[in-house]
């Protein structure tokens, strides 16, 4: 997964025996989480991602197809999606990638997030803030 970045970031480990969390720390973890959250913050990406759990792997053409979308616009989520460690090549058939989930919590990612908004979709799609984001 990912691909050769620049960054020495990784994740860091937390202190041990320390109930209180160094402020550099939670620093780091919150901006690789936001990091992770704006990967999941693209509707597309995750229309993506729930194809392929619902189907287990699919090629790129069928993707468009079933999104409806650009191939650039799709090829370009993937990578995103493959850079990120979302999802992988399953295999190949000559030229042609197959796309799968490369993680099984991603499934857990979106079911806690599909079970957060059964209680907050109103609250989100309202938000004023977030509004402004889009």
């Amino acid at each position: 997964s990912g691909g050769a970045c620049t960054s020495s970031i990784s994740t860091p480990s937390p202190p041990s025996g320390n109930s209180s969390l160094p402020f550099g720390w939670m620093k780091q973890m919150s901006w690789l989480a936001a990091r992770l959250f704006r990967v999941l913050g693209e509707a597309t990406r995750l229309r993506i991602l729930r194809l392929l759990i619902a189907r287990g792997e699919l090629h790129q053409a069928e993707l468009v197809r079933r999104l409806d979308a650009s191939q650039s616009r799709v090829s370009e989520h993937l990578a995103c999606l493959s850079w990120c460690g979302l999802v992988t090549v399953a295999r190949t058939e000559g030229r042609r990638a197959y796309y799968a989930i490369a993680d099984p919590r991603v499934e857990d990612l979106l079911r806690l997030g599909a079970a957060f908004l059964e209680d907050n979709a109103a609250e989100i799609g309202c938000c004023p803030v977030i509004e402004g984001e889009e």
